[in-house]
């Protein structure tokens, strides 16, 4: 897909696990993942083209949203969300002064995957290749 615009949003957060025991002047003993809802969220904008985000939106369709950062393989940085849903599509101008569209989106657990590895069902991937 062609966009004049891209936000992709991974919400990665830690959590401290407090202990007396811990490191920091015994407060902290390590870090874990937390979870943040939706777990990765963004938009784009593109050319008008149809009502085919409108209707995904209604029909609360499964989609992919992926970014590759790069041309030249072992330079490269690939965010990648599996499962994502679209959420509020709205006319706008694009950057090339045509009718366009922003289409904002959030993420959830991979769905399409028969696997049950936490690496299977992330919610998203920061791949470096």
């Amino acid at each position: 897909m062609h966009v004049s615009a891209l936000g992709f949003k991974p919400k990665i957060v830690f959590v401290p696990v407090t202990s007396p025991s811990g490191a920091n002047g015994g407060t902290v003993l390590r870090y874990r993942g937390g979870r943040a809802n939706p777990p990765v969220e963004g938009s784009f904008t593109t050319y008008w083209e149809d009502l085919t985000w409108w209707q995904g939106r209604d029909a609360k369709q499964d989609r992919a949203m992926q970014h590759t950062i790069g041309t030249v393989f072992g330079n490269q940085v690939v965010l990648t969300a599996p499962t994502v849903q679209p959420l509020n599509p709205q006319r706008t101008p694009s950057n090339e002064q045509i009718a366009g569209q922003t289409v904002s989106w959030a993420g959830r657990h991979n769905t399409d995957t028969a696997a049950t590895t936490d690496l299977a069902i992330s919610p998203v991937l920061i791949v470096l290749g």
